[in-house]
């Protein structure tokens, strides 16, 4: 369903990376599950028998968004943010491992993990032969990100990766778009020709609104939106509904 206030032509869109273009779970999970291996992490557990690598690692998702949502709030630093997941994580269940040193060699796993999901590729292609100068916006860890997109099949298609670390602000602050729009050479008055599309409903949709973008939520899981949806914001549940609502100014079609 769309709640776009009229047809607008984009040039510009500004894609978040994962969960959006890049499947995080799967880098993420292949990274813990090769760091625990190589710290034995399992057969340290605590409390009536060792815990498996699921358990710990289903358990690590919790925390982990927990505290990116901690960071987003401003309550956490990045860098304390990389140890301070794990050390939560080791705390609950007896584990004597060193946080920051698991951390070390998980980030470097995961700057290999360059899964991207179903589709994803194609999307991009079809906005890239649309003209369109895409760019991704994302609040990853630089070294991280850098390595998963260098690894990607996206390069060549997408000009720019903009992320947190390097931009001084996180999503959804206006900071981190009024950096990235900067760094494109890009006035303020451009703003109707740019569009946000990002699955986060905090960081990416109220990012984009908090700056004046439109943006379109990322939604292929039919969640309920969390607050009111915004005049300038679309639903889109796949990504072919995602071109529909991008591409309809370029075509001079209403949007449903």
């Amino acid at each position: 369903m769309s709640y776009y206030s009229g047809m607008k032509p984009y040039d510009l869109i500004l894609l978040d990376a994962d969960g959006t273009l890049f499947d995080f779970d799967a880098a993420a999970e292949a990274a813990f599950r090769g760091t625990a291996a190589e710290f034995s992490l399992a057969p340290h557990a605590a409390g009536g028998g060792a815990a498996s690598v699921d358990e710990l690692f289903a358990r690590y998702r919790v925390i982990n968004h927990g505290i990116w949502a901690e960071l987003e709030r401003g309550e956490i630093d990045k860098e304390s943010l990389k140890a301070e997941r794990f050390r939560r994580l080791f705390a609950e269940f007896g584990i004597g491992a060193d946080p920051a040193a698991f951390s070390a060699r998980f980030l470097v796993l995961l700057s290999e993990g360059a899964q991207v999901l179903p589709g994803a590729l194609d999307f991009v292609r079809a906005l890239h032969a649309a003209g369109k100068h895409l760019s991704i916006v994302t609040n990853g860890i630089s070294a991280v990100q850098r390595g998963r997109f260098a690894r990607s099949p996206f390069g060549g298609l997408i000009s720019d990766l903009f992320i947190s670390e390097e931009l001084g602000a996180e999503k959804p602050a206006p900071a981190f778009f009024a950096e990235a729009f900067r760094r494109l050479g890009r006035s303020e008055s451009e703003k109707a020709g740019a569009v946000v599309v990002g699955d986060s409903w905090s960081a990416d949709i109220l990012g984009a609104v908090g700056f004046g973008l439109d943006a379109v939520w990322f939604n292929p899981a039919g969640k309920a939106a969390p607050s009111a949806i915004p005049p300038a914001v679309s639903d889109a549940r796949g990504y072919q509904a995602v071109l529909d609502r991008v591409l309809a100014g370029d075509r001079g079609l209403p949007e449903d």
